[in-house]
């Protein structure tokens, strides 16, 4: 599956985060847009931001009527600064395990 990980503080999401997903999502073919909301970007490190859960919501309304675009908590789940790096790290961690976890799973049938 290719995915691509779309992430930002939202704050709030708006049309230009949707466009730019979609025109992504189709220029280069994923199978699904992963939008990452940030729990403290550096960049705005001590910059007054809405709080998380309302940041959640929102973006949770903008992405629902696309099939193509889910929700990863990671980095509000992580909490302290949010680096991409960590993030893809992460991400992959958790889709190895998955894999993993598949396998195990079928072997046992």
């Amino acid at each position: 599956m290719k995915v691509c990980l779309f992430g930002g503080t939202f704050d709030p999401p708006h049309l230009g985060h949707l466009i730019i997903a979609q025109t992504i999502f189709e220029a280069e073919n994923f199978d699904q847009i992963v939008f990452v909301p940030a729990y403290q970007p550096p960049h705005k490190n001590g910059m007054k931001i809405s709080p998380v859960d309302q940041r959640l919501e929102m973006l949770n309304i903008a992405i629902k009527e696309n099939p193509n675009f889910i929700m990863a908590d990671l980095e509000i789940e992580r909490k302290g600064l949010s680096y991409s790096v960590d993030t893809i790290m992460e991400y992959k961690k958790q889709k190895i395990k998955v894999i993993l976890n598949l396998m195990e799973y079928l072997e046992e049938l």
